[in-house]
C-alpha cells in the first residue's frame, strides 16, 4: 500500500520519518555535533574575512608576554613581579584609555616587588585584572595587596565538545546581584560604555549613572554568549612586553588605546582552538569584548522555527521528487541548497545561527529517500506487470506465453539440459456442458479448483500452465518415461475421483491427456514440441477420453 501511496501522502510520510530520525536520534550523535560545529566555523571564517578588520581593531593594542620576554628578563614562567611592575608602569605613562591585565600574579614575591607592584596599581586608573573560578566554583582574586586598586573579572574558558571555544560566560550569576561575578570582557565593555553591567536572566544590560539602559546584549539563561570572531592576532598591534622598557619607544604609541596585557607565549600554555584556528586566550577575550560592545552576538534561531523549516523543506523536496521527473527533483534540490546556503550565511551575518546539518539532512534525505521509494515502486510495478504478463489471471498459474518463453530458453541451452524434458497436455472432458448447464461462473470456479488440485501434485521443477479455456499443460524436467507416465496417470486418476463443490453442487470431470518426451520426435523447436503433445491429446480424445496417450518414440 505504501508503495502505491499518492505523492502528497508519500512526501508527508517520508518527511515525518526523516524529521523523527534526526530530532530523536541522528541529531544527538557526537559526530553530528562535530559536523554542526564545522559548518558554523565555515560561516565564522567567511564572516571574519568579510568584516576584516574589526572597527575596534584600530583602538586596541596588545602588550604581550611572549617567549622572548622570559629570555629578555632571564626569568622563568611566571614572570617576576618586579618586571611586571616595570612594564605596567611604562604602559601607564603612555596614558591608555583602558588597561586590562589578563594573567595571574604567581611570580616570585618579595616585600620590595610586592610594594612596587602595589604602587603601580595605585597610580593606574580604572585597572581591570583577570580572576578565576577554581574547580569548587570559588571566585579567586589575586593576592589581597592589589584588591583595593582594581576590578576583577573572570576569564574561565568554555569549550564545546570538540574543544573549541565559541562561547563566553559573561557572568557567573549568584543568588542576588551582589553575588554576580562578571567576566573580564564584560567589565571592559562596561568601562568603555561608562556604565554598569546588570544581568537579568535574558539580557546583559549596561546602565549609566541615571539608571538608563544604554546598551543591551542578549545572553543565555546562565549568562553565556556566543563569541563572534572578528579579531585575529595579526589584526592588532602586538608589542612584546620588554619593548615597553625600550628608551626609544614612541611616547604616544598606546595613548587613548584599549590596552590588553596578556600572554601569547607557548611556554604559558594559554592557546586555545577557535573557529579562526588557535588563538591566545587574551585575543579570545578581545573577541568577546568586541562582541559585547558592538552588540553583534550570535543567537540560535528558536528550535520550533527550525523544526517548522525542516518539515516544510522535507515535504517540498519529497513532493517534487515524487511528482516530477528525477532531473526536476535534483534541479530543485540544487536550487534550494544554494538558497539555503545563502540564507544561512545571511542569518549568520545578522546574528542568527541555524542547524545547517538538520537542513542538509532533510534536503538530501528527502530527495534520496523519495527517489529510492519511487524507484522501488517503479520496480514493483514492473514486476507486477511481468507477473500479469506471464500469469493466468483467473487461476494464478503460468500462461501460454510464459510456457513458450520458458521452452525457448531451455532449448537454447546444451542438449544435456533438455534431453529428459517432457510435456503433458490435457483438457477437461465435458467442460462445455458445465458452462452450458451451470453457467460460466461455475465453469470459472471449476477451473480455479482444478488448478489448486494440480498445484498439490506439482513437483519442484515442474511448470504448470494454462493454454486457455479448459486446456492445461505440465512441463516436466529430468523425467524418465516411467515418471512421465506416472505423473499423467496420477493426475488423471485424481481428477476422476475428485468431486468438485461448485456453488454447492457436486461436479465431476475427467481428463484427456497427451504426453511426449523431447527425444521422442524429430522436431527441434518449442512450437514443434507443443504440437507433438497436442497431437497426443487429440489421440486420447479419439480413443474415448479419460485416458493418457504417451509418445515415447517418434
Amino acid at each position: 500500500m505504501f508503495l502505491r501511496a499518492k505523492p502528497l501522502l508519500s512526501s508527508f510520510l517520508v518527511t515525518s520519518l526523516l524529521f523523527g530520525l534526526y530530532t530523536g536520534w541522528v541529531g544527538q550523535w557526537e559526530v553530528s555535533a562535530k559536523i554542526r560545529y564545522g559548518l558554523q566555523d565555515l560561516l565564522a571564517r567567511h564572516d571574519y574575512r568579510k568584516h576584516r578588520p574589526s572597527p575596534l581593531a584600530k583602538d586596541i593594542a596588545l602588550v604581550a608576554i611572549a617567549d622572548s620576554t622570559y629570555e629578555f628578563f632571564n626569568s622563568r614562567n611566571p614572570l617576576d613581579r618586579k618586571h611586571l611592575a616595570n612594564v605596567i608602569e611604562s604602559i601607564r605613562l603612555q596614558e591608555p584609555r583602558q588597561l586590562i591585565l589578563d594573567f595571574s600574579f604567581m611570580g616570585a614575591s618579595t616585600p620590595d616587588s610586592d610594594e612596587q607592584l602595589r604602587d603601580v596599581f595605585s597610580k593606574t586608573k580604572d585597572l581591570l585584572v583577570a580572576s578565576y573560578f577554581d574547580e569548587q566554583e570559588r571566585f579567586m582574586r589575586p593576592f589581597p595587596l592589589l584588591q583595593p586598586y582594581a576590578k576583577f573579572g573572570t576569564v574561565n574558558r568554555i569549550r564545546d565538545s570538540d574543544f573549541r571555544i565559541r562561547v563566553s560566560r559573561t557572568v557567573h550569576a549568584g543568588f542576588s546581584q551582589k553575588d554576580h561575578h562578571y567576566s573580564l570582557d564584560t567589565l571592559v565593555a562596561a568601562k568603555v560604555l561608562n556604565a554598569e553591567p546588570l544581568f537579568d536572566g535574558k539580557f546583559l544590560n549596561f546602565k549609566n549613572s541615571e539608571a538608563n539602559v544604554v546598551h543591551r546584549v542578549p545572553v543565555n539563561y546562565d549568562g553565556r554568549m556566543r563569541i563572534r570572531y572578528r579579531i585575529n592576532s595579526q589584526d592588532i598591534p602586538i608589542i612584546p612586553a620588554e619593548m615597553m622598557l625600550h628608551p626609544q619607544l614612541p611616547r604616544d604609541l598606546l595613548k587613548d588605546k584599549i590596552v590588553f596585557m596578556g600572554s601569547i607565549g607557548l611556554i604559558d600554555h594559554d592557546h586555545h582552538a577557535t573557529p579562526l584556528g588557535t588563538l591566545p586566550g587574551v585575543v579570545i577575550m578581545m573577541n568577546a569584548f568586541e562582541t559585547i560592545l558592538m552588540g553583534n552576538t550570535l543567537q540560535e534561531v528558536p528550535v520550533h522555527w527550525q523544526w517548522l523549516c525542516y518539515l516544510l523543506l522535507g515535504w517540498l523536496i519529497a513532493f517534487i521528487a515524487y511528482k516530477y521527473p528525477y532531473w526536476a527533483g535534483i534541479l530543485v534540490a540544487m536550487i534550494l541548497g544554494a538558497g539555503l546556503s545563502y540564507l544561512s550565511l545571511h542569518l549568520f551575518e545578522v546574528g542568527w545561527i541555524v542547524d545547517d546539518l538538520g537542513l542538509l539532512w532533510m534536503l538530501l534525505g528527502a530527495l534520496l529517500v523519495a527517489f529510492l521509494h519511487r524507484s522501488i515502486g517503479v520496480a514493483y510495478d514492473a514486476m507486477q506487470l511481468r507477473i500479469q504478463a506471464t500469469t493466468d489471471e483467473l487461476t494464478g498459474i503460468a500462461n501460454f506465453r510464459y510456457l513458450q518463453v520458458r521452452l525457448d530458453h531451455i532449448l537454447n541451452t546444451p542438449k544435456s539440459e533438455y534431453s529428459s524434458l517432457a510435456l503433458i497436455m490435457f483438457d477437461m472432458d465435458g467442460f462445455k456442458a458445465v458452462n452450458d448447464i451451470h453457467g460460466h461462473a461455475a465453469g470459472n470456479e471449476l477451473l480455479i479448483q482444478f488448478s489448486e488440485l494440480m498445484k498439490t501434485m506439482q513437483r519442484k521443477k515442474d511448470i504448470i500452465a494454462r493454454f486457455g479455456g479448459d486446456e492445461f499443460c505440465i512441463l516436466l524436467h529430468d523425467s524418465t518415461p516411467d515418471q512421465v507416465n506416472m505423473v499423467a496417470e496420477r493426475l488423471r486418476k485424481a481428477t476422476e475421483e475428485r468431486v468438485f463443490d461448485i456453488e454447492g453442487k457436486p461436479i465431476q470431470v475427467t481428463l484427456s491427456i497427451g504426453a511426449v518426451l523431447f527425444n521422442a520426435f524429430k522436431g527441434k523447436t518449442a512450437k514443434q514440441f507443443i504440437e507433438a503433445a497436442d497431437k497426443c491429446l487429440y489421440a486420447s480424445k479419439e480413443a474415448g477420453k479419460n485416458c493418457v496417450t504417451f509418445a515415447q518414440h517418434d
